[in-house]
């Protein structure tokens, strides 16, 4: 397949608002793509509709295969557009893809990739045979309109009786620490359910097309995601209706099958509930609001009031490493915030008031290592403890078990 089709037959596209990103897109497509056409959008909106957008330039060039591209790639070689447009004919793919690396070093052909069909492929190229499926328009219904866009997308693509596959290429991609929006996600779940039932679950199953060393991450982020990631499956598991499961000092975070309780509707330090009933008491960021002196009694109160094999999941935040960050701390402005993570923020959390908010005050504090330590202490067996970053805060996971 010579470039003379390749020019006449496909276009390229990317929308950003971040156009320091673009310098490597751009200069990869100088080096190995300049003579198909490439447009560019520059706008602010959200995905959905700058991906709408982008459709609607794309049928007014007439070329029949479309490349949505992100705009923090770059290119490896000359050959990824003719190989995917040979492989999406070949195997008669409605759209195809190609495997990422975020590994500056990679080189190619260090991996075994094939050719061969997926539940569906990331936003970061999506090559689609427009012959067939020009009508398609990214999801503008969607709960969040940045949330879910390529998956919902390809799932309207298998919707319509086509299979997506995976072209044996490699881009470069950039790598960012990109975190589950917790909020978006429980909103958009159930309209993806309600609007495509099992053919979603059947049909846009997750895959690893990322090929080469994965960048080193900071294990406070890494152990984030990995805690958020757990509490999900955990908190919204469907599980005995008999459970009797206990959020405390939830705040505005309320999880699904828990008796979720702040401070001013139950004092967690003097649970009414019989001893040997609970099933599981999680306790975020929350103890740190009593007196210091009351924590180990507070604990052993929990630990009496569990089931045998109950369980614990408490955060705090990590008063070493609290206190590691206002030593590190760069200038005035920095040490001022990082002493909110040591002392609390005192006031309202959404800055509606200056005046005194008891319920805001940080009382005592624990090291990961004194934390583990109380707890074996009381009696608790710990399944794990690491420390992560709460809502920007350094702190202490902890998830024990009586």
């Amino acid at each position: 397949m010579g470039y003379n089709i390749l020019e006449k037959d496909v276009v390229m596209g990317v929308f950003t608002h971040r156009v320091d990103y673009l310098s490597n897109l751009i200069s990869s497509i100088k080096e190995f793509l300049p003579n198909i056409q490439f447009i560019v959008n520059i706008a602010d909106g959200s995905i959905n509709e700058n991906m709408e957008k982008l459709r609607q330039d794309f049928l007014c060039t007439n070329k029949r295969f479309w490349v949505f591209l992100d705009d923090d790639i770059k290119f490896l070689n000359s050959s990824i557009i003719r190989d995917a447009v040979s492989n999406l004919l070949k195997h008669r793919f409605g759209m195809v893809g190609v495997y990422s690396t975020f590994d500056p070093g990679y080189k190619l052909g260090s991996d075994k990739i094939e050719c061969r069909e997926v539940g569906w492929v990331p936003g970061y190229f999506m090559m689609v045979d427009s012959k067939y499926l020009s009508h398609i328009k990214p999801d503008m219904n969607l709960p969040d309109s940045c949330t879910a866009i390529d998956t919902s997308y390809c799932i309207s693509v298998k919707a319509e009786g086509y299979k997506i596959g995976v072209s044996p290429s490699v881009v470069y991609h950039k790598y960012k620490k990109v975190w589950m929006n917790k909020e978006a996600y429980d909103k958009t779940v159930p309209y993806i359910d309600k609007k495509w039932g099992d053919f979603y679950n059947k049909n846009c199953v997750n895959q690893n097309i990322v090929v080469g060393e994965f960048p080193p991450i900071d294990i406070l982020e890494k152990n984030k995601q990995k805690l958020i990631e757990w509490q999900s499956r955990r908190y919204n598991r469907i599980i005995d209706k008999d459970s009797i499961r206990l959020n405390l000092g939830c705040g505005d975070t309320k999880y699904p099958s828990y008796v979720n309780t702040d401070k001013d509707t139950c004092d967690f330090t003097k649970l009414s509930n019989k001893d040997n009933t609970i099933d599981e008491i999680s306790i975020h960021h929350a103890l740190e609001h009593i007196p210091q002196i009351y924590f180990k009694d507070t604990l052993q109160q929990f630990y009496n009031k569990l089931k045998p094999d109950g369980y614990l999941d408490i955060g705090i935040p990590d008063l070493e490493l609290v206190c590691k960050k206002y030593i590190d701390s760069k200038d005035h402005k920095e040490r001022k915030l990082n002493t909110y993570f040591l002392y609390g923020w005192q006031r309202k959390m959404d800055n509606t008031s200056d005046l005194l908010d008891e319920n805001q005050i940080h009382k005592g504090g624990l090291s990961k290592k004194d934390l583990m330590l109380m707890l074996k202490d009381i009696g608790f067996n710990i399944i794990e403890c690491y420390n992560y970053n709460g809502n920007g805060t350094p702190s202490v996971f902890a998830f024990a078990q009586k």
